[in-house]
């Protein structure tokens, strides 16, 4: 069975400091479906953040004639009609940040949001997010 998928991913990224801005490289998105099933990744340019701003980061993942189990497939579709297909997403990033003319190095970054199910998204529901600093450092 082939597996055509195209989403659309949002991301709002805010920037509440008053004296700082905050500079993003590129942007990696990754999107799983259930069992680790790869429904694509994307990438968005880097960017600078002025302080007290919030920007609305949209990617668009694709796969096209994916090769999948047939039982995998049968799985997807239920989910899919069903509205009960468990999706998660992981933003890669690197962040630095300054002012008044001075720039901290980059840090890199994983935004790792925990899976969250077709209804829950159409109903609007935020998921379950955890920043990821140095490979070992998480904030919930």
């Amino acid at each position: 069975m082939a597996l055509d998928a195209k989403t659309v991913v949002t991301v709002v990224a805010k920037n509440s400091n008053s004296e700082l801005k905050v500079m993003y490289d590129q942007m990696q998105v990754y999107l799983d479906g259930e069992d680790g099933l790869d429904l694509g990744s994307a990438s968005l340019r880097g960017f600078t953040q002025e302080n007290k701003n919030e920007t609305l980061l949209k990617f668009t993942t694709q796969v096209k004639n994916m090769l999948i189990d047939d039982e995998v497939g049968k799985k997807l579709k239920y989910g899919y009609k069903s509205k009960t297909l468990l999706v998660s997403t992981e933003v890669r990033t690197g962040i630095a940040m300054g002012g008044n003319g001075w720039t901290t190095g980059a840090v890199n970054v994983k935004l790792i949001c925990g899976a969250m199910s077709l209804k829950q998204v159409e109903n609007r529901a935020m998921p379950k997010c955890r920043i990821n600093v140095f490979k070992w450092f998480n904030i919930h």
